[in-house]
């Protein structure tokens, strides 16, 4: 990936007295100066604070700085090069999974494929903000498919369906504790799902 600096303060943002750290901008992302840059101030406050970082409990500044850090997350919505697609785009089947459980939806995927179910995989290296548009994409086709999580709530299930509409087939596949999924028991329970035997 490419690394992108952050945006430092001009020469005009520095000269303003005093210098606005916080500074709303239209892209949310304000200019930072380093530590021990002449006219420049390094502050990284936790409590609310105006564009100079002077704290601040005035509701008005309060909305404008969270309006400015979220417009920090929109770009990262757009980014369908942070997920890993596999398979036919238009299959019905799907496996989607993320982080440990990744490789083995890989495997499980492979395995399907290998056995003639036409199904597709989508691994999200992004988990928030959420890609509406990426998943819209990934879901049209899906008429069953997993999510599958090594966690106790199937958090990321949860999640996609607070910001999506999630295909009535998709269903959570979840678990806590120290035993792997394996990827014969997901394509097991996805074959389940369509009605097929295993």
């Amino acid at each position: 990936m490419e690394i992108i600096e952050r945006r430092v303060p001009t020469e005009a943002e520095l000269a303003e007295k005093p210098y606005a750290r916080f500074a709303l901008t239209e892209s949310g992302i304000s200019p930072i100066s380093h530590p021990g840059m002449r006219g420049g101030t390094y502050l990284a406050a936790g409590i609310e604070h105006n564009e100079k970082g002077d704290p601040t409990s005035g509701g008005t500044m309060h909305l404008k700085m969270n309006e400015k850090r979220f417009r920090k997350l929109e770009p990262l919505k757009k980014r369908s090069d942070l997920f890993e697609l596999s398979g036919n785009p238009k299959a019905p089947l799907a496996f989607l999974a993320w982080g440990s459980t990744a490789g083995v939806a890989r495997e499980a995927f492979l395995l399907a494929t290998a056995q003639g179910h036409d199904v597709k995989l989508l691994v999200p290296y992004l988990l928030y903000p959420i890609a509406e548009q990426v998943y819209a994409g990934f879901f049209e086709s899906v008429k069953h498919g997993l999510l599958v999580e090594l966690s106790h709530q199937g958090q990321l299930y949860r999640m996609l369906r607070m910001f999506t509409d999630v295909p009535k087939g998709l269903k959570s596949f979840c678990r806590s504790g120290a035993n792997p999924f394996q990827p014969a028991e997901l394509v097991a329970r996805l074959l389940e799902l369509k009605g097929l035997p295993s």
